[in-house]
This record gives C-alpha cells, sequence and structure tokens, in this order.
C-alpha cells in the first residue's frame, strides 16, 4: 500500500522532487545527472529482468504441467507468472499444491515429476535468468547482480529485489566517477 501511494506521488511529482533532490544533494549537476542517469537505467534493467524471467518461468512451469496433463495448463501457468513476482516461494506456490494434489490423488509419478520439474527446472530458472538479463542492461557483473539481489532479499525483504541491485549500481556509479574524475 506504501508502495502504491509513493509511486503514485513520484509519478506525479516527480519533476519536483529530483529538481529539490538535485539542490539538496552537495554534489555537482554532472554527477548528479550520471546517478540518476544510472538509477533509471538500473530500475530499467530490473523490470525487463523481472518481467521477462516471470514469462519465462510461466511457459516452462506451463510444459511441465501439461507433461503430466494438469488440467487448464495455460491459466496456471499465468498464475506462476504472477507468482513469479513473489520472492518467497514464487513458483512454487503454484506448482507445489498442484503436485500435492497429484500425490493425494495416487498419481505419484506425475507428483514427483512436477515436484522435481518445478524445483530444478522452473526454479533454476530464476535464479540463472533473472542476474543475466538484469544484467546484459545495466553495467554491472552479473555475479554482483545476483549477489545484490539475494542480499537485498535477505535484508529489505521483497522490496530487496528493487533495492539491491540499485544499491550495488548507485556504488558502481561512485567508484566510475571516482576513476573519471578523481583518478
Amino acid at each position: 500500500f506504501l508502495m502504491g501511494v509513493s509511486a503514485y506521488y513520484f509519478f506525479r511529482d516527480g519533476r519536483r522532487i529530483l529538481e529539490e533532490l538535485e539542490r539538496l544533494v552537495p554534489l555537482s549537476t554532472r554527477h548528479f545527472q550520471t546517478f540518476c542517469s544510472e538509477f533509471a537505467q538500473t530500475a530499467r534493467a530490473l523490470s525487463y529482468g523481472t518481467l521477462l524471467t516471470g514469462l519465462a518461468q510461466g511457459l516452462v512451469g506451463m510444459l511441465g504441467l501439461w507433461l503430466v496433463d494438469v488440467p487448464h495448463a495455460p491459466m496456471w501457468a499465468a498464475v506462476m507468472t504472477l507468482g513469479s513476482f513473489v520472492p518467497i516461494g514464487g513458483t512454487a506456490l503454484v506448482w507445489g499444491p498442484i503436485a500435492v494434489v497429484l500425490l493425494l490423488r495416487g498419481q505419484t509419478q506425475e507428483g514427483f515429476f512436477l515436484i522435481g520439474w518445478g524445483t530444478l527446472v522452473v526454479g533454476t530458472l530464476d535464479n540463472v535468468l533473472r542476474p543475466r538479463l538484469c544484467s546484459a542492461r545495466m553495467s554491472l557483473h552479473p555475479l554482483l547482480v545476483f549477489l545484490s539481489i539475494f542480499g537485498g532479499l535477505s535484508v529489505f525483504g521483497m522490496v530487496g529485489l528493487l533495492v539491491g541491485p540499485l544499491i550495488a549500481s548507485f556504488f558502481g556509479t561512485v567508484v566510475r566517477i571516482y576513476r573519471r574524475d578523481y583518478l
């Protein structure tokens, strides 16, 4: 709720807030604009990487559901895509209960297959694809993006998916400004 209200005011008054920040922050205009540019680039990269990773997990999850003949697989894949935005549990919040239902119905092969598919294929896709997609549009190494995503999650919770890489990007910008202007 707080993020939604904040986003509304940032979109509405963003330019004015940015101008006031520029006056208050003790940096040259050039350095401030470098930080703003890096911040915007990082935010776009994270949005792009998160969205494409969610879509990929939904598609791969749908394939697993089709392989075990789960009814309404496209609908469950859409729910899985949305679930991929939840950092703890994610897509497992969808395929996990489906696998349990299959096991309870006596479809043990299908249930265990879906558990394996969800864990090894769908779950691993998030850990491999998201850092690569995000780092491709950011000026950070994929390992640093990977570590900053999980570090952000552990420190800030769900918001850490965005905050962790933004902090890493901020630090990288400080290093680049220092190298360019002071070394």
